[in-house]
């Protein structure tokens, strides 16, 4: 699996062939997103769907905007309701035999029923900057509650963003091990994950 960070929680997940993208970017975060064009596009918030300007016919993404079981392209997709009752949905994505969960645009933890359903990934991708996301000791309390293997933050100010974010430093602080090296994208397949260890990886803006 390759994996891409675009800013905010924004990523694309490649495996051979097929790709997932979640939570595409908007006009108004002064960021440029990547094209849609891939097998699945998925978005914490379904209100968020009504912006997004998905192409169409044939080979046009699927659209995942809450829960359920979703596929495309080898790709398998669980949306979990973050609170019951609510409108927001956190992904479990399992890609080249990865299970990676985002919680995209989360601003408050999940309740115990979607900890529970979301727990133990491989690969947590998680908000870190405020502003209407999970803060960075907000996030680090995530992080104790999923055990992952692999955290990569996200949602922290970047140069470009015009959006209210904290520094990554904040969650670096909280959660202990940040790196001090970046890396443009992650290559990952299993046999990679840290056998005991939780690692923190941070990646560029692409």
């Amino acid at each position: 699996m390759q994996l891409t960070w675009h800013g905010l929680s924004c990523f694309r997940l490649q495996s051979d062939g097929a790709s997932i993208i979640t939570d595409p970017l908007f006009s108004g975060s002064g960021l440029r997103g990547p094209r849609l064009n891939a097998n699945l596009v998925a978005v914490t918030d379904p209100t968020a769907a009504k912006h997004l300007d998905l192409p169409d016919g044939p080979g046009a993404p699927r659209l995942v905007a809450g829960p359920g079981e979703y596929e495309a392209g080898g790709i398998l997709v669980e949306g979990v309701a973050a609170k019951r009752g609510g409108a927001l949905t956190s992904y479990r994505i399992i890609i080249d035999g990865l299970n990676v969960v985002t919680v995209g645009t989360l601003g408050e933890l999940p309740d115990s029923d979607a900890v529970a359903q979301l727990a133990g990934a491989d690969i947590l991708l998680v908000p870190v900057g405020g502003g209407g996301v999970l803060s960075g000791k907000q996030a680090a309390e995530l992080v104790t509650l999923l055990e992952p293997r692999i955290v990569i933050p996200c949602g922290f100010k970047i140069p470009g963003l015009t959006m209210k974010a904290d520094p990554l430093d904040k969650f670096c602080q909280e959660i202990g091990i940040c790196p001090k090296d970046t890396l443009p994208k992650l290559k990952l397949t299993r046999k990679d994950l840290p056998a005991e260890e939780m690692k923190v990886i941070v990646l560029d803006k692409a």
